[in-house]
């Protein structure tokens, strides 16, 4: 007997003992692609792994909101540590604008959302398929909602900037880049071509208040630096001048990370950069924040991202050829026709 039981526990178990494993559902794809939903292109989609129950099915959207260790305030039995009260439900998991089609595709219209606003979408653990295999976790995925915004005629120049980067969350670092924006002056347009700015081995000392092209040296070709494309506007307005980007995604090699759904808005003004950096010139500064952040190639996101980013424009002695910044395939004449100019 002991010999019998020992032989079927070598073969993997006792007879009528095993069955195939039959997982619960998952989320196969979203059409958020990496942490952005237009409304313009419908509705928030979820494709699932196969057809679900319904009655098991609760999705739930809220405005993203952090605690200071950058958990999200989700409603919850308990909130994370830090969540002072849990981020408003904007679509209820009994909302009307919930569907689900063919058992396994779940629409979220999502055409009410703000623009420029970052929200959760959470699906609830406890999702069971029609044999009742239910899922345990639950699945959140964080996004920002894109929008339009005018711009304004502006004397805003084209040229190229040096801009640091120094993130709070949800790691920090401090990112320096090379930056040039193209300009539509009659309707303030802009898009802004970026490279990584590595440090010059060997350079003089002083390297950190200076922009002397003998200290730094762009860096735009993946997986050593970084390249990154954004489209923006310019809005004169009569107190202050803005600078805002729409969503872009941001690469750096150093450490690997890609944050998704990147949006800047700053003001442009007359200064000096931090640490006396190249003295008084204009400055665009302000905030950063992306909607997910995902490091090396994982395609899990550890969190969103905040960061504060001033550029400052360089003279013609400081700035590197435009064509020593831009990635493969584009040209510096690509660059100076982006509005047929």
């Amino acid at each position: 007997m002991v010999h019998r039981l020992t032989l079927a526990l070598t073969l993997g178990c006792l007879p009528g003992a095993c069955g195939t494993y039959d997982p619960p559902p998952e989320v196969l794809e979203t059409n958020l692609g990496r942490g952005v939903y237009d409304p313009r292109r419908g509705d928030i989609e979820l494709t699932l792994s196969e057809p679900v129950d319904p009655a098991t099915l609760r999705v739930e959207v809220a405005r993203a909101v952090f605690s200071v260790e950058r958990d999200l305030c989700l409603p919850a039995d308990d909130l994370p540590p830090g969540c002072a009260a849990a981020a408003e439900v904007v679509i209820a998991a009994d909302s009307d604008r919930i569907t689900l089609e063919e058992g396994r595709v779940v629409h979220i219209d999502g055409s009410t959302l703000e623009p420029f606003s970052t929200y959760a979408l959470r699906l609830a653990g406890g999702l069971a398929d029609e044999a009742g295999h239910a899922r345990v976790t639950p699945v959140v995925k964080t996004f920002f909602v894109r929008g339009d915004v005018q711009g304004t005629p502006t004397d805003f120049e084209a040229g190229m900037f040096f801009g640091k980067l120094n993130t709070s969350a949800p790691l920090p670092i401090e990112v320096n880049f090379y930056f040039w924006i193209e300009v539509s002056p009659e309707d303030g347009l802009i898009r802004v071509f970026g490279a990584d700015a590595d440090p010059v081995s060997g350079s003089p000392d002083g390297q950190e208040t200076s922009l002397q092209q003998d200290r730094w040296r762009p860096d735009p070709v993946l997986p050593l630096g970084f390249t990154m494309q954004a489209d923006g506007v310019i809005q004169e307005t009569p107190d202050q001048t803005l600078l805002e980007l729409l969503p872009f995604e941001l690469n750096v090699a150093t450490p690997p990370v890609l944050a998704a759904g990147a949006v800047f808005r700053g003001t442009v003004a007359e200064g000096v950069p931090p640490g006396d950096i190249g003295g008084l010139r204009e400055l665009v500064q302000g905030q950063l924040d992306a909607s997910a952040v995902y490091l090396g190639d994982t395609d899990t996101s550890i969190g969103a991202a905040r960061g504060d980013l001033v550029m400052f424009r360089l003279t013609e002695e400081e700035a590197p050829p435009l064509s020593a910044i831009l990635g493969e395939g584009v040209t510096e004449a690509d660059v100076r026709s982006t509005f047929g100019q």
